[in-house]
């Protein structure tokens, strides 16, 4: 089992895997974080991977991995919570923008100042 509590095992030619989403990765109520658990899963293929949620991922629960027709498929119980294929990384990167153009642009930001959020304003 490693760190993220992802266990694998191998029975008979058959790969059976088990993932598990620590609540501390938590999105929505009662949710996993969807780009966690797509990383989490993603991973599982060892390359870039597209995943598709199809349900809301659960929290502090196995969910099964099995191939179905070429990609991997993760259940809870009966329900798919998510497909994961091989994927493709294309991007037309547009140019970066100066430090100094940044800096100019953060000073205009009227949330910059007074923002709700202590843990975006004051990382700790």
């Amino acid at each position: 089992m490693d760190s993220t509590g992802n266990d694998s095992a191998s029975t008979g030619g058959a790969s059976s895997t088990t993932v598990r989403i620590p609540s501390r990765f938590n999105g929505p109520p009662g949710s996993a974080n969807g780009g966690y658990a797509s990383g989490v899963l993603g991973e599982l293929l060892g390359g870039v991977a597209e995943v598709n949620l199809r349900s809301p991922p659960p929290l502090d629960v196995d969910l099964q991995v099995r191939e179905v027709d070429g990609a991997l498929h993760a259940f809870h119980g009966e329900t798919l919570v998510a497909e994961v294929r091989p994927g493709v990384v294309a991007l037309d990167l547009p140019e970066p923008v100066s430090h100094a153009r940044a800096v100019q642009a953060a000073q205009g930001y009227p949330a910059h100042e007074g923002h709700q959020e202590r843990k975006c304003r004051d990382p700790e």
